[in-house]
């Protein structure tokens, strides 16, 4: 649990603006001075990120018109206003806290919960699975609402495991303000509160009456997340009349290797792609272990059904959307997951077989490399089986690849290295601090100028470049240039998420022949 904590510090310290971080932290100002919620498709609990911040800091966001903020994308560009106000490096670190704190906190619960219900080993497997874990850290350090809905998400599970099992006037309340905290964190949990309320008429010794006041729960819970809503001059019915417009916007993703329409499978081929060799094998025999420890296996179901369902619920729901984004929409099924699995682990920990402990001691430490070889840079993980950090882009770009949390990392290779120049083509929402930095067209009029380029380089974020190779024609000639940039082999990839070629005569052949047409247009 402590080496969770210090990874997800680090990961805030080491991560650069990632697209929309100003956004939710506009919102949380906006909530904070003006109990305004400007953000369709963002969380009131965004006010978690105004709370770092003094008084007198805050004071700017009064002078703010809220509709204004609400109009069109403005929302991203006042967040980036009052980050450079404050200072913006000091002040993204920050606004981070709260999402360490929560990090932290979902830690905690998960090996309190563990051990109440799993014993010591299965606590450690669970908050081993969770602090190891590179999709949880990649979003530990982020102001970003999926940590907030992944820690709700686990407290409500928990809440509703006690009430079905212990029953309580304390265990319903609980069930009710951490559902309506999931829904109002993020509304893709809505999914997961509801599957979990149901899952409880499962179990063949369910008590009908607890399950009954379950569902009273459930209601109270939209009820309040309503209230939540309303408290920021908003409802419920809003954000989730909003997410159905989106949900119904036809369009095209990078997925598999192509530029199409993904279809229903792309959340489980991003969840498999996104989860350590470790997870997928441990989830693969826990469900093995339940079908053959059936007849003993009630505690195993139990498990599964209070955490393992509900987390298979946001997967499904999410793969009928027609909503293809990015796997940061998952991360509440994780940790649910994580401890739906534990006893399996749990029973190869404490088995009488030093092969089978041993296998499973590699296999933590395999995990432990794994993730460490990732490090800061969880946003670009992908496992093994399917190309690792390099090539694991091929599955999906976008914000399962290059957020812009790789600017960071780019500049400190641009130091390192001497580098006078970077012309770039990445993912940032805000314009570089770094002087260096410029966009990649101005590469064309430096060389129309007859300008050394020897101490200069070219970066592409991967998404453009995965991107460039299916959208490219003779109108498009920035498009043509990376298309033909990418069959050359980078030098450099920092953050992973980023590919550098430095300015060789091959390169300087290919930005002559296409940037010049681009100056030409």
């Amino acid at each position: 649990m402590i080496a969770g904590c210090f990874a997800a510090a680090s990961t805030r310290s080491a991560s650069g603006l990632c697209y929309d971080e100003p956004k939710h932290l506009a919102t949380g100002l906006c909530v904070s001075e003006h109990a305004a919620f400007v953000a369709r498709d963002g969380t009131p609990l965004s006010v978690l990120w105004a709370l770092p911040f003094r008084a007198d800091e805050r004071a700017v966001a009064r002078e703010w018109n809220p509709e204004h903020v609400r109009a069109e994308l403005n929302v991203w560009p006042t967040g980036v206003a009052f980050l450079d106000h404050v200072g913006r490096r000091e002040a993204l670190l920050r606004a981070r806290l709260p999402t360490v704190a929560a990090f932290a906190l979902l830690l905690l619960w998960v090996v309190y919960a563990g051990v109440k219900v799993w014993g010591s080993s299965g606590a450690f497997a669970a908050s081993f699975l969770v602090a190891s874990s590179p999709a949880l850290l990649s979003h530990a350090g982020l102001v970003s609402p999926d940590l907030l809905a992944s820690l709700a998400a686990f407290a409500f599970c928990w809440a509703a495991y006690r009430f079905q099992r212990e029953g309580g006037g304390v265990a319903f309340a609980l069930v009710a303000v951490t559902g309506a905290l999931a829904i109002a964190s993020k509304l893709t949990c809505l999914a997961i509160v509801v599957a979990a309320t149901f899952a409880w008429l499962i179990p063949s010794d369910r008590n009908l009456r607890r399950v009954a006041w379950g569902f009273v729960a459930l209601a109270l819970a939209v009820v309040l997340a309503d209230l939540i809503y309303r408290l920021a001059g908003s409802s419920l019915i809003e954000p989730i009349t909003a997410s159905r417009t989106l949900a119904r916007t036809k369009f095209d993703v990078f997925f598999l290797g192509d530029l199409r329409d993904p279809g229903r499978e792309f959340y489980a081929v991003l969840f498999a792609s996104k989860m350590t060799p470790l997870f997928l094998a441990a989830l693969v025999a826990s469900a093995i272990h339940v079908v053959v420890k059936r007849s003993q296996a009630s505690r195993l179901v139990e498990g599964w059904v209070g955490f393992g369902l509900p987390a298979c619920a946001l997967i499904g729901a999410m793969s009928v959307t027609d909503y293809p984004q990015g796997f940061r929409f998952l991360l509440p099924a994780v940790p649910l997951l994580a401890f739906a699995i534990a006893p399996t682990i749990q029973a190869l920990i404490e088995s009488r077989r030093r092969w089978v402990t041993g296998v499973v001691a590699l296999a933590f430490a395999a995990q432990c490399a794994d993730t460490l070889r990732a490090h800061p840079h969880h946003l670009a993980y992908w496992n093994e089986f399917v190309g690792g950090m390099d090539d694991g882009s091929w599955i999906a770009v976008d914000s399962n690849c290059d957020w812009g949390q790789a600017q960071d990392a780019l500049e400190s290779y641009a130091t390192d290295h001497g580098v006078e120049h970077v012309f770039a083509l990445s993912s940032q929402v805000a314009a570089p601090l770094d002087a260096r930095h410029q966009a990649l067209p101005a590469l064309g009029a430096a060389l129309a100028r007859g300008e050394s380029l020897s101490s200069s380089v070219i970066a592409v974020s991967v998404t453009f470049a995965r991107i460039a190779t299916h959208a490219t024609n003779d109108f498009e000639p920035l498009h043509a240039f990376v298309h033909e940039l990418t069959r050359i082999p980078p030098h450099a990839a920092p953050g992973h998420a980023i590919h550098v070629w430095h300015f060789t005569p091959e390169v300087e052949a290919l930005a002559r022949e296409h940037l010049g047409k681009y100056l030409q247009r």
